[in-house]
């Protein structure tokens, strides 16, 4: 048999063609692809860099480029900051942030997650639920979860990678049973960025399934935690990072599956029209939001919780809301949200609901796990 160098190439789902991979594979030599898990579950032109192949990461957001509800929280336990990511904590404030400037080298990532402790006996942990339809391909089967993690300012103990799981539904909280640990960063390595990686196999009769970080001991305050590039594939091998979506807006509408907010600032101003509305009576005025995808199930409505943070304009008439706007009825598709006012609409006339000159006025969009 000739043993001239060849080409190789690989099966790109995406546009149902072969592509190639960088370098050559000889033709007089077996080679072991075991790294490929899984062509089945989907390999796309964006997991193909440089003549590395990469599984599909089954988290979303996995690096930390989309914040819709903000860069910044002191909030101790719920979806606060990252995407798909639920923050939680004990025993003290924990501030989560996004970072940006401290990063692992040589790492396709622009954006990492980092929380610090202010108080004594802090624990902090992150969080990301799969639901049940995502476990369809993993159940049953080995996954490996890696990631880099980066740990200073008197940090004790281990911080673990865990994989955690439900029999009978995907709440994130609801009656999880760990699958197993593994120690994904602790002192010794402290101011250093480190890659961790920790293979388990998913049961076969999982209906909810969360990958979490999290201390074994509680952290003295000015503790810092960084995390970047986090990935949960199939197979027993971590391969190089890349995200769930092939461009940022697929990682976006990942995220807006979910998680919906609109705010004054992506409207483009403290006056910014939200959408349409019309006057079911004098004092109430109704309208139909779309949101920017479908979302995973019917949504919740947030709000500042301020009424006069919103307004309605009909006509010549700027009328600010006298309660928070309010869920009426709403679908995976689309939202009927009242405006109370009180005084000054007329019957069946239309307008326009918007902020009432307030930067941080907002409706968010939650189908969360």
């Amino acid at each position: 048999m000739p043993t001239t160098p060849r080409p190789a190439y690989i099966w790109d789902a995406n546009s149902n063609d072969w592509a190639p991979l960088a370098g050559t594979v000889d033709t007089g030599q077996s080679y072991n692809f075991s790294a490929v898990q899984n062509f089945n579950a989907g390999v796309n032109s964006s997991i193909i860099n440089g003549g590395s192949v990469t599984g599909k990461n089954y988290l979303i957001n996995g690096g930390f480029d989309v914040w819709q509800r903000g860069t910044f929280s002191s909030s101790q336990m719920g979806y606060y900051t990252a995407d798909r990511w639920y923050t939680g904590g004990t025993g003290g404030t924990i501030t989560v942030s996004q970072e940006t400037t401290d990063l692992p080298t040589d790492v396709p990532v622009q954006f990492g997650i980092k929380w610090v402790t202010s108080a004594s006996s802090s624990y902090a942990t992150l969080y990301q639920a799969l639901e049940s339809q995502v476990l369809k391909t993993l159940r049953g089967r080995q996954v490996t979860l890696s990631g880099y993690i980066k740990v200073t300012g008197g940090y004790s103990g281990s911080m673990y990678a865990v994989l955690e799981w439900n029999a009978t539904n995907d709440a994130l909280l609801s009656s999880i049973t760990q699958v197993g640990t593994v120690a994904a960063g602790n002192a010794a390595d402290a101011a250093t960025w480190k890659r961790f990686s920790g293979t388990f196999t998913v049961p076969a009769n999982a209906a909810g399934l969360r990958v979490g970080l999290q201390p074994d001991l509680a952290q003295p305050s000015g503790v810092t935690v960084r995390l970047a590039g986090l990935k949960l594939e199939l197979g027993t091998v971590a391969t190089s990072f890349s995200t769930a979506g092939s461009t940022i807006t697929e990682e976006l509408a990942a995220c807006q599956r979910y998680y919906h907010r609109w705010t004054a600032a992506n409207g483009g101003s403290a006056y910014a029209f939200i959408h349409s509305v019309w006057a079911y009576s004098t004092t109430q005025a109704f309208g139909l939001y779309t949101y920017p995808v479908v979302m995973r199930t019917t949504p919740s409505l947030e709000t500042t919780g301020t009424a006069n943070n919103y307004r309605v304009v009909v006509g010549n008439s700027f009328i600010t809301c006298s309660g928070v706007p309010a869920l009426d009825q709403a679908n995976p598709y689309t939202m009927n949200i009242q405006y109370p006012v009180a005084s000054g609409l007329t019957v069946g006339q239309s307008g326009v609901c918007g902020p009432n000159n307030n930067n941080t006025a907002y409706l968010g969009f939650s189908a969360e796990l």
